[in-house]
């Protein structure tokens, strides 16, 4: 070929030409990770279905697109750690405000999202008013809180040679009254509650865990958890309806209708529960170093179909039905440790603003016990 007739690599810059990268670059690589640690979630998840577990624990895939009802409710539970923990509504308003804004730098955040983040954010302070209102100003009085979000890693648990890790809301300590005593806090968010519910949650393994786990840390077993439900509001905005219009009329229908968005109860767990599910995880986990000592094979990590449209679509039903090809691996990607370095970079944060935390609510203490004696 002449000369002439090639192109040039300067010239290259000049010309408006758009390469396909290559496949390599889009497309998860195949690597296989054997962990040593567990939640109660991934236990979870080993038993309902063991090729989920694989692809989700062992190929370390995540979906590139986070379900709605995971965003709304990280932002309520991050709300309601700074409402309990700064003991003000006006911290926790502004905190749905930041984590609404942070959540919508992910580069996973959809579109769908960026259009309804303005109606997120009046539902959520909507939520956060009524919760208030019913909640917050006995709360602050009667409940005392001993940790605020507890991320916790407890080695080596039972000596299963796996780590146990996990996040809770709060443990908190109540000083009177008939649920005097220690307990734990679990938020939950629902579209809908009852009874059949709060049956399951009485055997629910990760009530038992949080129990357990808190035990550990404590150094001492809690009475149980307090089983806090919000329901998701079922009033929706109307075509003419503004912003402020909805909200108001949202956080009314939290104060008027409490028995329906509100479900709190005291959940008394006794030490043998705990001991049996201690036994059952024990047990499980045998189960599971067995497959991951072949964590290649995959009919060791076989399907429960029966699961895969349970709890609305499974994430990786495509990677199941349809095999792993470029349509379905490019909708996944790999875990990587720098997202738990990030975690751990805000654990270290929160840390940091705990003891400013107490201060504040110290000398918020100190100006009401001023005010009452100056009013005797």
């Amino acid at each position: 070929m002449p000369k002439k007739d090639l192109i040039a690599k300067k010239d290259l810059k000049n010309l408006n030409i758009q390469f396909t990268p290559k496949i390599s670059k889009i497309l998860p690589k195949k690597e296989f990770h054997v962990p040593r640690h567990f939640s109660v979630s991934s236990i979870g998840t080993f038993l309902t279905c063991r090729r989920k577990c694989w692809y989700s624990r062992i190929r370390r895939l995540v979906p590139k697109l986070s379900p709605d009802y995971f965003y709304i409710g990280r932002v309520w539970h991050e709300a309601l750690d700074v409402l309990y923990s700064w003991q003000s509504y006006d911290a926790a308003l502004r905190q749905i405000k930041r984590s609404i804004k942070k959540e919508s730098k992910s580069p996973w955040f959809t579109a769908d999202q960026f259009e309804r983040i303005k109606t997120d954010r009046t539902i959520l302070s909507a939520m956060l008013n009524g919760y208030y209102q019913v909640y917050g100003k006995e709360d602050f009085k009667k409940w005392r809180i001993l940790r605020g979000e507890i991320e916790f890693n407890l080695p080596d648990f039972l000596n299963s040679g796996f780590d146990f890790n996990g996040r809770m809301d709060s443990a908190l300590k109540i000083a009177t009254g008939p649920h005097r005593g220690t307990w734990c806090l679990e938020n939950k968010t629902a579209s809908q509650i009852s009874n059949y519910q709060l049956e399951q949650v009485k055997i629910d393994p990760q009530i038992l865990g949080y129990v357990s786990a808190c035990g550990h840390i404590l150094g001492k077993k809690p009475r149980g958890v307090i089983w806090n439900v919000i329901r998701k509001p079922s009033i929706r905005q109307k075509k003419a309806q503004t912003l402020t219009a909805y909200r108001k009329e949202l956080e009314q229908d939290y104060i008027d209708r409490p028995s329906f968005y509100y479900n709190r109860e005291y959940l008394f767990v006794p030490t043998k529960a705990v001991e049996e599910w201690e036994e059952e995880i024990t047990n499980v986990l045998l189960d599971f170093e067995l497959a991951c000592q072949q964590p290649e094979d995959k009919h060791i990590w076989y399907k429960n179909p029966s699961m895969c449209t349970m709890y609305g679509r499974c994430a990786y039903l495509s990677l199941c039905s349809r095999g792993e090809k470029i349509q379905t691996l490019s909708m996944f990607r790999i875990h990587t440790r720098d997202e738990e370095t990030e975690k751990k970079g805000n654990k270290d944060g929160k840390r940091k603003t705990e003891k400013k935390r107490k201060e504040i609510i110290d000398k918020r203490k100190t100006r009401q016990t001023r005010k009452h004696y100056s009013g005797i």
